[in-house]
């Protein structure tokens, strides 16, 4: 052998003794891939909020609440106060009728007795009596369609409809708010 050949053989030697001992490669391909899976958890978590909130904001800032419904202020309506405890006192249509508890009769029905031409009583088309909140007394009112109640004030009329449903109407037919019986309420602002 050459010189130079055994000068290189001794230096590779002398390196190899000097090195630190080689590290476990699984245990860094282990420490790598927990380290990616990390990154990648982190980032579709990140996307998927960013998915979520892209989704719910058209909802959130362009939700428009319901009008709120246009209510007539009214006098107030003094009650007619109860003879005793127990004892309902009796009606008058000169007064607004309270029931126990506060509450104010509004409107109520009334069944109209016809005398047929035998001399015989039999039931006739139902009346309907609503308190007139602005003079505070009961009228009568002029109603030959029961499915077509008018406002004491005349100006608004309940129509009922088809599976619970109440339109209140103006004079001239434009619908201003629908109720239905289980329980939602819509206000319309013009004509419909």
């Amino acid at each position: 052998m050459s010189e130079l050949e055994n000068a290189v053989r001794t230096t590779v030697r002398d390196l190899a003794d000097e090195a630190p001992p080689a590290h476990d490669l699984a245990a860094v391909a282990r420490t790598r891939g927990r380290r990616i899976r990390r990154h990648r958890h982190a980032a579709l978590g990140a996307l998927a909020v960013v998915l979520v909130a892209a989704t719910a904001m058209p909802y959130a800032l362009l939700r428009r609440d319901p009008p709120a419904p246009v209510v007539d202020p009214a006098p107030a309506v003094s009650p007619v106060p109860s003879a005793s405890a127990g004892a309902l006192p009796d009606f008058s249509g000169d007064t607004p009728y309270q029931l126990p508890g506060g509450a104010v009769v509004t409107m109520l029905t009334k069944q109209v007795e016809v005398q047929e031409a035998d001399g015989t009583i039999a039931p006739g088309d139902p009346g309907y009596v609503a308190l007139d909140r602005t003079t505070g007394t009961y009228r009568q009112l002029d109603v030959t369609d029961p499915d077509l109640v008018p406002a004491p004030d005349g100006r608004t009329f309940a129509v009922m409809g088809l599976s619970g449903r109440v339109d209140v109407v103006d004079a001239s037919g434009d619908r201003k708010a629908r109720i239905d019986t289980r329980g939602s309420f819509t206000a319309y602002s013009g004509p419909q």
